[in-house]
C-alpha cells in the first residue's frame, strides 16, 4: 500500500488495515492520498472507484460513499496523577485546550468594516456565538464587526454582507474557542 502526501511524494505506510479491509482484494491494493487530516482512497478496477473516509475537504468534492470508522477525542488520566495538585492542574489545562480545539472545528472568524448607518442590516445577517463584537474606528461614521460563524455558511453569507454595506471583509481560520 502507498500513501501520497500533498507534496506528491509517495511513502510506504504499511498499517491501514481497517481501510484496506473495505476493499475487495481480488483487485489491486488501494492507494491512500493524504488530504490534510482526511484520507481519500481509491483503487483502479478498469474505471476509477472512489471511497472517501472522513472526507470534509470541499463541498464540491467527492461524495462520502461509506464510513469506515468513527472516532472521538478522549483524555485519559491515571487516578494517582489526579491526586497530585500540579498534575491535576496540567490535565485540566490540556482538557480545556482540547475542548477549545473541538469547539473551533467547523467555524471561522469573520471581520469587516461597516458604516454605522448600515450596522443594523449587517447585524441581522450575522449569527454569533453570543453577540458580534463591535469596535469604533478612527472615523466615527464607521465600526469594525468581528464574529464567529459556521464555516459552511460563509460562502453564502459574504455576498449578503457585502450587499448590505460591509467592506474590508476578512475570513480567518480558528484554532481554539474557549467558552
Amino acid at each position: 500500500m502507498q500513501v501520497s502526501g500533498n507534496s506528491g511524494s509517495s511513502l510506504d505506510f504499511g498499517s491501514f488495515t481497517v481501510t484496506e479491509a473495505v476493499f475487495d482484494y481480488s483487485g489491486p491494493s488501494p492507494t491512500i492520498v493524504s488530504l490534510s487530516i482526511s484520507f481519500e482512497l481509491h483503487a483502479n478496477y478498469g474505471t476509477q472507484i472512489f471511497g472517501i473516509a472522513n472526507y470534509n475537504y470541499a463541498p464540491a468534492g467527492p461524495a462520502i460513499l461509506d464510513t469506515i470508522m468513527e472516532s472521538n477525542t478522549q483524555l485519559i488520566a491515571n487516578r494517582s496523577a489526579l491526586a497530585e495538585r500540579w498534575k491535576k492542574t496540567k490535565l485540566e489545562n490540556i482538557a480545556l485546550l482540547l475542548r477549545a480545539a473541538i469547539e473551533a472545528h467547523g467555524r471561522v472568524g469573520l471581520m469587516l468594516n461597516v458604516r454605522r448607518a448600515d450596522l443594523d442590516k449587517i447585524l441581522a445577517l450575522l449569527p454569533a456565538l453570543q453577540r458580534p463584537t463591535i469596535s469604533s474606528l478612527s472615523d466615527q461614521d464607521w465600526v469594525a464587526v468581528n464574529t464567529i460563524i459556521e464555516e459552511r455558511t460563509v460562502r453564502d453569507l459574504i455576498p449578503k454582507v457585502k450587499a448590505a454595506g460591509g467592506q474590508g471583509i476578512v475570513e480567518y481560520p480558528l484554532n481554539k474557542i474557549v467558552i
